[in-house]
């Protein structure tokens, strides 16, 4: 998505603070779409990679309640740590102290993870046959897909604490972008094929023929 649509969804927590006096979404249902766009992928994925109806199920939960849910919690709850301890700026007078929502931290998370599950498992799950391949190109295709989503996710979890008038020095939100960009270039030095390891602990084997005949 667009960063102008990023950008105008945060926009609009001011209205839904205005309104209903809280910054976080007061209903799951983008959690819930979600999880239906992950179980479409997956199965994808299953397809692709010839997996049994079991090993699909065992990838699925995994996804949906470690990989999204789980990880987002511990991300979540360290940010709205961070953000509540480090950054709150001190209330004015005749002001209302505010703090940043748990419920929202999680939504920033979910907005955040949006674009990383399209980079990563829908492209790259299509050009797996590409990017796992042993050539150079193939290394530079697939860590550059993780930069794409890694750095997305950075930057929109950025702009969703920026959204809050309340928090001060929001730019440390941007800080990770500093190891990820060094890690980047050296996968590439070092010719580390990062989508390679991850399948492989993913236990997704055997990619390129897989990939290459389809189901």
């Amino acid at each position: 998505m667009h960063n102008d649509g990023w950008l105008c969804s945060y926009r609009s927590v001011h209205y839904h603070k205005n309104t209903k006096n809280q910054w976080a979404r007061d209903d799951p249902a983008f959690l819930v779409l979600l999880a239906a766009f992950l179980t479409v992928s997956t199965a994808l994925s299953a397809v692709i990679f010839k997996l049994s109806f079991a090993a699909f199920v065992k990838l699925l939960l995994w996804v949906i309640f470690v990989d999204c849910i789980g990880v987002g919690l511990v991300i979540s709850t360290l940010l709205w740590a961070f953000s509540n301890f480090v950054l709150k700026g001190e209330p004015m007078a005749h002001h209302v102290d505010q703090s940043v929502e748990f419920g929202y931290a999680f939504d920033i998370h979910c907005n955040s993870f949006f674009p990383l599950f399209v980079t990563l498992h829908v492209v790259q799950i299509l050009l797996v046959g590409v990017v796992t391949k042993p050539w150079f190109l193939s290394v530079v295709l697939a860590n550059t897909l993780w930069l794409i989503a890694l750095t997305q996710y950075v930057y929109i979890t950025f702009l969703g604490y920026s959204a809050l008038p309340f928090l001060r020095k929001t730019h440390a939100f941007l800080y990770p972008m500093v190891p990820i960009l060094v890690v980047y270039f050296l996968s590439i030095l070092l010719q580390w094929n990062i989508s390679s390891t991850v399948l492989q602990l993913y236990g997704l084997t055997g990619t390129q023929d897989a990939a290459a005949t389809p189901a």
